[in-house]
């Protein structure tokens, strides 16, 4: 039997005697030494997990990068261990591989980044994460380097990491809504706008959000205005994958219909959200518009209407072809056609 040990740890491990029938093996001590930057930077294989941020607010993103790092080896059957964090949403965003020489060394990278979103408040524990590849060939290193590694399974392992959570800001009353930035935006169809009694006036609101998901985004609903009514669908929403994580879309079509002409004044959209470069508290505006509704075609000014005159009545002319002197004068002018028909044959 042939087995593939791999250290968990650095230090002294034993390694049991093992019974074989009524024959045991003798036991072997091992010392498992650390990785450290001097010797790291000769191992053919480097596995390295990084944190953009280790101090988030509930429902903040934090992005956790992972790094293989090949040098002059090739490998097969790479696989990480699934990434299963308690009371976090994890979310993959991104992943590209990259050829690239540090020092003369041509080195194959490739780039895992995942999205992190903590629930609750506390003490977030990022478990070690491991990795392994089969070797498959090698190039440019010393044989003693890779004796006996071709067709060998390699293993590494991140180091655990922890993430402070803190608690939302006891003066943030609202919908909670971490992020690096917001901005809204109205679209009016027409545009400008003209509105008229009994007519639909179409607006679409548009929320772009950085760092969340789009089921983080608030509803908004606006009421209904006196002698107008505003008929609002369902929200299109929609998440987005980057390479510096999740952005988040939001749409929605309102039918604005009034009802009756004169002034009105449509409500604007308030969304606050939670500032996480600055640590303070924002709001995002459109701001409300004044618009003028125009009656049904003037119908309530019938002076600038063009009317049109009545059509009296009129007696029906019918020629009745059993009338004397119809048929004879039928027959006199029929006769002077044929005759300049045959006339033209003859010529």
């Amino acid at each position: 039997w042939t087995y593939e040990l791999v250290a968990m740890r650095s230090g002294k491990i034993k390694i049991p005697e093992l019974q074989a029938g009524k024959g045991f093996t003798q036991s072997i001590m091992l010392e498992v030494l650390a990785v450290n930057q001097k010797n790291r930077s000769q191992e053919f294989l480097v596995f390295e997990a990084d944190l953009d941020l280790e101090e988030v607010y509930p429902q903040q993103q934090v992005l956790l990068t992972l790094k293989i790092i090949r040098k002059g080896v090739q490998l097969e059957n790479e696989s990480i261990t699934p990434l299963d964090i308690k009371n976090t949403r994890v979310r993959k965003v991104y992943q590209n591989s990259y050829r690239n020489i540090v020092k003369g060394q041509q080195q194959v990278v490739t780039e895992i980044r995942f999205s992190l979103f903590a629930e609750n408040p506390g003490i977030l524990t990022l478990p070690s994460i491991q990795y392994q590849g089969v070797v498959t060939s090698r190039r440019g290193q010393s044989r003693s380097l890779f004796q006996n590694s071709t067709g060998s399974r390699i293993f590494r392992k991140s180091p655990e990491r922890t993430i402070t959570v803190k608690p939302i800001p006891e003066d943030y009353q609202e919908w909670w809504l971490p992020t690096s930035g917001l901005e809204l935006q109205e679209i009016w169809e027409p545009n400008p706008p003209q509105f008229r009694v009994g007519e639909p006036v179409t607006r679409t609101i548009i929320v772009h959000a950085k760092g969340v998901e789009a089921e983080q985004l608030p509803e908004w609903m606006n009421p209904d205005l006196d002698d107008m009514k505003i008929y609002s669908e369902s929200p299109v929403l929609e998440t987005k994958e980057t390479a510096t994580g999740l952005n988040a879309l939001g749409k929605t079509n309102q039918a604005l219909i009034p009802s009756k002409a004169g002034n009105f004044m449509i409500p604007g959209v308030r969304i606050q959200w939670w500032d996480v470069n600055n640590k303070t508290i924002q709001i995002s505006k459109i701001p409300e518009r004044q618009v003028t509704v125009l009656p049904l075609w003037d119908s309530d000014n019938p002076a600038k209407l063009v009317q049109i005159d009545e059509v009296s009545e009129m007696p029906l002319s019918v020629i009745n072809i059993d009338e004397p002197g119809f048929k004879d004068l039928f027959w006199k002018y029929g006769t002077f056609v044929f005759l300049g028909l045959w006339l033209l044959t003859i010529g």
